[in-house]
């Protein structure tokens, strides 16, 4: 495979994980932050359940909160690796009334990583239809 198509292949790849990525953790953020109906509430978190990346330990905290007068717990799908998770902290969290299990963390993570994930891949794909373009042109002209 000559470099150039190696190179069309990669950055096709890449855009297409990074949207994957993009969907699964910023499609909550997506629909909060439509919903015309979101509040603010705090939380209090409870625990955290412990993953590994990289061989580092990484913290997922699960928070309960009261939302439409129900209790219900969450659990970020967003780690930390360097701060622990303080039990009994107080976040903020944007929740829907009309649907108490819709809620997202009110912090970078929960609300841009995967908007930025997204971002990232469309540019990518971008640049890669961008370079499969040109190099179309030139090879039609030789």
């Amino acid at each position: 495979m000559s470099n150039n198509k190696m190179l069309i292949f990669t950055l096709f790849f890449m855009s297409i994980v990074f949207i994957m990525f993009g969907v699964i953790f910023g499609y909550p953020a997506i629909k909060m932050f439509f919903s015309k109906d979101k509040v603010l509430i705090e939380g209090k978190i409870i625990g955290f359940e412990i993953g590994y990346i990289d061989g580092k330990e990484c913290f997922y905290p699960s928070i309960q909160y009261e939302c439409s007068g129900k209790k219900l717990n969450y659990t970020t799908k967003i780690g930390t690796t360097g701060k622990k998770i303080n039990i009994n902290e107080t976040v903020e969290l944007y929740c829907n009334p009309n649907q108490p299990d819709n809620v997202i963390m009110n912090n970078f993570g929960d609300k841009y990583l995967g908007l930025l994930f997204l971002f990232i891949g469309l540019l990518l794909l971008i640049i890669n239809l961008f370079i499969i373009y040109f190099f179309m042109a030139y090879k039609s002209q030789n």
